[in-house]
């Protein structure tokens, strides 16, 4: 089924640039560019595991190409396209969390204005990841198709719906896949000439391959056989998001922004609640250095409880193991980030990057891992 799915997109995706008719207006223009990136890094904690006992460097590649079609006044298409992989140099167990990485992703977006103030927007989204010597594959596909208002006051009005695809498949676990549906409301304006802010609304809903679990809760002390009872109909999840975002555009680029995420399922785990805070900036410092920052903040609070101890119990006839007994806590997550840049040209189209990234994971108050990573590198600019 997901091999028959990539190739009717791709076939579709290229009857689709096929009917476009070339631009041939004098309003009309083509634009085009594309970089290399090669960057070193260091990893003090690769497994991403609380002692961080593995280190290890890597080496980085990421090409970037983007460009669009201007076919009038009314129309234009745009595309980014991006390929990248990761090699780690030293490590020789590469069945962790990490590993060596292959990954490319494609983007196009059409867009035609019906009116002065009504237009059609159509947006598709390839995505695929090879990791460990091909062992763990995933291949994503989405699409949206909607409309946008520019109305009175300087708002800008956009409704949209689309589809979701995604396919999973590691040669030591079962392979699975969702397909689902997706629709936004967004509404967006300017305040004043430096800031501008929004809102959007999206909702979703997914349908996995696998079957839906409920898990069977102790009873006493805490402890009892861990029991997944299943449902006899397959995973699905529904979920909604309010994001809310407000950006500062002259001396720097500040854009700060909070998403409200609720997620519902029928199985074990898929209910919960996520707050997600994102900080962009930017600003050109001294000696022509850029300085960015990136920071993330997520705390995800579930429904159902986890699973945190394991202990086996052993026959005291056979001395052999019978039974796992594990024991149950909320377990919630704080999974937060903090990368920073620092970007300077050295030579035409050619720019030295130095890069910090600090990352943690708490559960519950207790620190389940840090991790540091440097890194230096090149871009080019063709």
């Amino acid at each position: 089924m997901a091999q028959r799915h990539k190739k009717f997109v791709g076939a579709g995706v290229v009857v689709f640039l096929l009917l476009l008719p070339l631009p041939q207006r004098a309003d009309a223009g083509i634009r085009f560019e594309h970089s290399l990136q090669v960057m070193e890094e260091y990893d003090d904690n690769v497994r991403r595991e609380e002692k961080g006992e593995i280190q290890d460097l890597l080496l980085r590649f990421l090409y970037r190409a983007e460009g669009g079609i201007r076919f009038d006044a009314r129309q234009s298409l745009s595309f980014r396209l991006q390929v990248g992989g990761k090699k780690y140099l030293s490590l020789l167990d590469r069945q962790g969390l990490e590993g060596d990485a292959l990954i490319g992703k494609g983007e196009g977006s059409w867009q035609r204005f019906l009116t002065d103030k009504v237009g059609l927007k159509a947006d598709l989204s390839l995505q695929g990841r090879l990791i460990r010597d091909f062992a763990e594959r995933s291949f994503e596909n989405n699409g949206n198709l909607g409309l946008f208002f520019l109305l009175p006051q300087e708002f800008d009005l956009a409704l949209s719906g689309g589809y979701l695809f995604f396919d999973y498949n590691d040669t030591t676990v079962e392979r699975f896949h969702f397909v689902g549906d997706r629709y936004l409301l967004s509404l967006a304006r300017p305040l004043g000439a430096s800031f501008a802010t929004g809102v959007a609304y999206a909702f979703q809903r997914r349908f996995f391959s696998f079957e839906a679990v409920t898990l069977r809760e102790p009873e006493g002390e805490g402890f009892d056989t861990i029991v997944f009872d299943p449902l006899g109909e397959s995973r699905r999840d529904l979920i909604h998001e309010v994001t809310l975002y407000l950006q500062y555009a002259r001396r720097i680029v500040l854009r700060v922004g909070y998403t409200f995420q609720r997620d519902g399922s029928n199985s074990y785990r898929g209910d919960f609640v996520n707050h997600r805070i994102q900080v962009n900036f930017s600003k050109r410092i001294f000696a022509g250095f850029t300085f960015l920052a990136l920071g993330k903040f997520q705390f995800k609070v579930y429904d159902d409880p986890a699973v945190v101890m394991r202990t086996i119990a052993i026959d005291g006839d056979t001395e052999e193991p019978t039974e796992v007994l594990q024991r149950f806590e909320n377990q919630n997550e704080n999974l937060s980030s903090l990368e920073v840049k620092l970007v300077h040209p050295v030579g035409k189209d050619l720019s030295l990057d130095l890069k910090y990234g600090f990352f943690f994971l708490l559960q519950e108050g207790e620190n389940t891992y840090l991790r540091n990573i440097v890194g230096i590198g090149l871009r080019k600019r063709f």
